[in-house]
């Protein structure tokens, strides 16, 4: 954010929120000139609002990812079915991999989420769903492909003690978004900075760090699997309702 700041030629604060609604909540305001947000709450944040894509972050040369359903290493279930009656953790309502994707996919097996698993935690982070998991306080949980990969490099003995037994098709990357009245020319420079970061020798560096090879423009369309599965899921619950 110093580096973003040094470019625009002005202070930039760093906002933090435990959950995407209350993020959300902050862009619509206007209380925030933009945010690093999850596919599914921009999704939100679009059809409520009208929120944009400034840019996308580039990982192992996509802009997609996909979420993954883990166990313990030790557990006998091989598949997101063989989890029913037990304990499961989601990460945030909002968020596609660690909430919309599981539940959509529980309510294709025909039923609702507090019906299939025991019990249900929120946890408000993908590294503390798999920590929940790796330390058996909850069956299972689905979390970030990229989050899961990136703890098997800094924290592989964690890691190990997890295992893949469901992916998701792919879903257009985490994105950063503003507020569609949001100042032209701020909107313009903020965009351009997040873009060239890859031109520049520090911005590479700052890159490198987040395991990121650049920020690129991204269409809304890239996010139409995660309205097709959130309108699926909600049509199923109006079903079982």
């Amino acid at each position: 954010m110093r580096y973003i700041g040094r470019k625009l030629g002005r202070p930039v604060e760093l906002v933090q929120r435990e959950t995407y609604a209350e993020v959300l909540a902050l862009i619509e305001r206007r209380a925030v000139d933009a945010a690093l947000v999850c596919s599914g709450p921009y999704v939100e944040g679009h059809d409520k609002f009208g929120a944009e894509i400034l840019a996308a972050p580039l990982v192992l040369g996509k802009s997609t990812y996909h979420a993954c359903v883990i166990v313990h290493r030790d557990s006998p279930c091989r598949s997101l079915s063989d989890l029913r009656g037990r304990s499961f953790a989601l990460t945030d309502p909002l968020s596609t991999s660690g909430s919309i994707f599981p539940v959509a996919a529980v309510r294709r097996l025909g039923m609702s989420p507090d019906r299939f698993f025991s019990k249900i935690i929120y946890t408000h982070g993908h590294d503390n769903s798999i920590r929940a998991v790796a330390e058996r306080l909850v069956d299972g949980a689905a979390v970030h492909q990229a989050v899961l990969e990136g703890l098997a490099m800094d924290a592989p003995a964690l890691a190990a003690k997890v295992r893949v037994v469901d992916r998701s098709p792919e879903f257009g990357i985490h994105p950063l978004v503003v507020h569609p009245a949001l100042d032209p020319e701020l909107k313009s420079l903020l965009r351009e900075a997040f873009l060239a970061m890859a031109d520049d020798p520090e911005g590479r560096r700052l890159l490198r760090l987040a395991r990121i090879e650049q920020f690129v423009l991204q269409p809304d369309s890239a996010y139409d699997s995660v309205r097709a599965m959130r309108g699926e899921s909600r049509k199923s619950a109006a079903r079982a309702r």
